[in-house]
């Protein structure tokens, strides 16, 4: 159904925790994906990490995964000064890959940055399908109508991809509990024993 996606993921560990699992099941079916990070989020790095710390996360996750990427810098925190901006990259991405299937935050999520990302992606890719990903503790709403079964091996590999993240993981927002237990949630809404679910921002056949 999907033959070129586009994976948006404001920040490096974003995309891996709200759409980890169906990643990891596009690209065994070599699915042409591509995942763009928009922010070194140097800023918001904890002490004792150096700047480059995430960027380098990332980079060694998509090396493990095979995943092609695209790293652009726009300041954390700060995304909905550069609106515009944001629009314009999301266009040329449009234009370049052709992606027939966008993965972004869902619209509910309360974080400026992923806000603003989900916004410009529904502007931007108005003629193919978009999926909102789940982060739940950014989420002031999520509507679960769009599920992906996943194997086991397909939340390990979902885990896997958070697992690299050392600058992330002190927030205890992930670890592997998490990660499993809300797969096992969204896979009991569909009968199965994992999932990952998404909101339908725009579906076309």
């Amino acid at each position: 159904m999907f033959k070129r996606v586009l994976v948006l993921s404001p920040h490096p560990d974003d995309a891996d925790f709200g759409a980890g699992g169906y990643i990891s099941k596009l690209l065994q079916q070599n699915i042409d994906l591509t995942w763009v990070v928009f922010s070194s989020c140097d800023e918001s790095l904890p002490n004792g990490f150096d700047k480059g710390s995430a960027l380098k996360e990332f980079e060694e996750m998509t090396l493990h995964h095979a995943v092609n990427s695209i790293i652009l810098d726009y300041p954390v925190r700060h995304f909905p000064s550069y609106r515009q901006e944001i629009l314009e990259s999301l266009c040329e991405l449009g234009r370049l890959y052709g992606p027939n299937l966008v993965l972004c935050p869902c619209l509910g999520d309360l974080h400026q940055d992923h806000a603003t990302i989900a916004q410009e992606a529904f502007r931007a890719f108005k003629y193919v399908s978009v999926l909102g990903y789940e982060i739940f503790w950014n989420n002031t709403c999520f509507s679960p109508n769009y599920f992906v079964p996943l194997s086991k091996q397909e939340v390990d590999a979902k885990w896997d991809m958070c697992s690299h993240y050392k600058s992330q993981l002190f927030k205890g927002k992930i670890h592997k509990e998490i990660v499993f237990s809300l797969a096992e949630v969204r896979g009991s809404m569909i009968n199965r024993p994992y999932a990952e679910a998404f909101e339908v921002i725009r579906m076309v056949q």
